[in-house]
Formats: structure tokens, sequence, C-alpha cells
């Protein structure tokens, strides 16, 4: 919560929402794919109610807002 209030704080609400939306998305994928039976990429964890930390998700998904906006002109 921390992290997010600084981001939104420096960077603006909006900003935040959208950084936000791309970390969940980010840690979306990592879970599917380190959870699915047929993927071969990473081994298959045994505990599916495992805890993931959401701060690296967090900044990847600031650094990709940041690259949108900045490069793209994207939202």
């Amino acid at each position: 919560m921390k992290f997010l209030a600084l981001t939104g704080g420096f960077f603006g609400f909006w900003f935040q929402i959208y950084a936000f939306f791309f970390a969940l998305l980010g840690a979306l994928l990592y879970f599917l794919l380190t959870n699915s039976t047929a993927s071969r990429l990473f081994p298959k964890r045994k505990d599916l109610k495992a805890v993931i930390a959401l701060g690296p998700f967090l900044s990847f998904g600031i650094l990709f807002q940041i690259l949108l906006q900045n490069i793209f002109h994207v939202l």
C-alpha cells in the first residue's frame, strides 16, 4: 500500500491505476505459468495456496506504464 501511495502521489492517480492493472496481470500470468499442469517452463509447485509477493510485480507494472507513456504516448 505504501508503494502504491508513493507512485500515486508522484505520477498521478490514473498512472497508479494502470500500473496496478499491469502488475496484477503479470502476477496472474506468473501464477498460471507456474501452476499449470501443461507448463514445462517452470517446475510445478505443490502448494497452490502459497503467497505471491506483489512488490516485484508492482515494480514491473510501473516500469511498463512509464515505457507506455514516454515511448509510445499511450494511456
